[in-house]
C-alpha cells in the first residue's frame, strides 16, 4: 500500500505528535531493555516496529500504554503527559484516559473466557466509559459485522478459531474509539491458515486508523506502513519512510535483518 499520509494527518494540534516517546528506558533486573529510546507517532500514520527476538518491539509499546512502567523518559499522548521519571505512577484516572486513547491488541487475545464475544467488546465501553448497556451492544454489533464475526456475538471464545479470536480483539479495542491502536505480534500465535483473515481486517483499518504494529510480517508491513522503524539491542537503529526502508535500508544491520526475513 504505502500510502503517503495525508498533510493535514502528519501532526495534531500545535503540530505535536499524537504519541511521543523521549528517553525511555527500561531495566528488567540488569538487563536494560530501552536505552533511551526516542520515537514520535504522527496521527494518521501506520508505524511498524520491527528488529530481532530480544530488541526491545514489544517492551516499547507496553510502555506506550504503561502496561510496563518505564524506568526513565517521558511519554506524552495527545497532548497529554502519561509518564515522567519524576512522576512515575499514573493515577487510575489517568490510566483510563490513557487505555481510552490507545487501544492495545496482544499475541494471546486476552478474551475473558467466561463471557460471550458480545459482552468481551461492551465490557470496557460500560464499566469505563459509561455507555448504557442498549448502546454498546449496538456498536459491538457493528463492531463484529466490520470484522466479519456478525453470527458470533454470542459465541464463547472456546467456540472460535485463532484468527476468530484476534478479530474479536480487534473488535474489542476498537468499541473504546481509541486515538490509535497498539498491535503486539497479532498474528504470531495464529495458525498460517488463519492469518490472512486478520491481515484483512489490518489493512482496512490502515486506511483510517494511526497504527503502531510490532510484527515479523515483512511484506504486510512493506504493504501498509507509512514509517519503519528497526530497533536493535534496545536502541532504534534506523527509522524513517517504510517505502525507503524496506527498500534501501541504511544500515548493514537492518539490511541483514530484512535479509533473513524474506530470504
Amino acid at each position: 500500500m504505502n500510502r503517503p499520509p495525508s498533510p493535514a494527518a502528519d501532526r495534531g494540534p500545535g503540530g505535536d505528535p499524537l504519541i511521543a516517546v523521549r528517553g525511555l528506558t527500561k531495566r528488567f533486573g540488569a538487563l536494560e531493555v530501552l536505552r533511551g529510546v526516542d520515537l514520535d507517532v504522527a496521527p494518521g500514520t501506520v508505524n511498524v516496529l520491527l528488529g530481532p527476538s530480544g530488541s526491545g518491539k514489544s517492551t516499547l509499546l507496553r510502555c506506550m500504554n504503561l502496561l510496563e512502567t518505564p524506568d526513565a523518559g517521558t511519554i506524552d499522548v495527545a497532548g497529554d503527559r502519561v509518564f515522567c521519571t519524576e512522576k512515575p505512577k499514573a493515577s487510575p484516572q489517568k490510566l483510563n484516559g490513557l487505555r481510552r486513547n490507545l487501544g492495545m491488541v496482544f499475541q494471546h487475545f486476552n478474551l475473558f473466557p467466561h463471557l460471550s464475544v458480545r459482552k468481551n467488546i461492551t465490557l470496557a465501553p460500560r464499566k469505563i466509559a459509561g455507555a448504557a448497556r442498549e448502546q454498546a451492544d449496538a456498536e459491538a454489533e457493528a463492531l463484529l459485522g466490520r470484522v466479519g464475526l456478525a453470527d458470533k456475538a454470542d459465541a464463547y471464545p472456546s467456540m472460535l478459531s485463532g484468527g476468530q479470536k484476534q478479530r474479536v480483539a480487534i473488535a474489542r479495542a476498537l468499541a473504546m474509539r481509541p486515538k490509535a491502536l497498539l498491535f503486539d505480534e497479532p498474528t504470531s500465535a495464529l495458525d498460517p491458515e488463519t492469518v490472512g483473515e486478520v491481515l484483512a481486517v489490518m489493512r482496512e483499518l490502515a486506511c483510517e486508523t494511526t497504527m503502531v504494529v510490532v510484527t515479523h510480517e515483512i511484506a504486510f508491513a512493506a504493504e501498509v506502513a507509512d514509517h519503519a522503524v528497526f530497533l536493535d539491542g534496545g536502541v532504534i537503529a534506523e527509522a524513517g519512510p517504510a517505502g525507503a526502508f524496506f527498500a534501501s535500508p541504511r544500515t548493514e544491520r537492518a539490511r541483514a535483518f530484512l535479509g533473513r526475513m524474506t530470504g
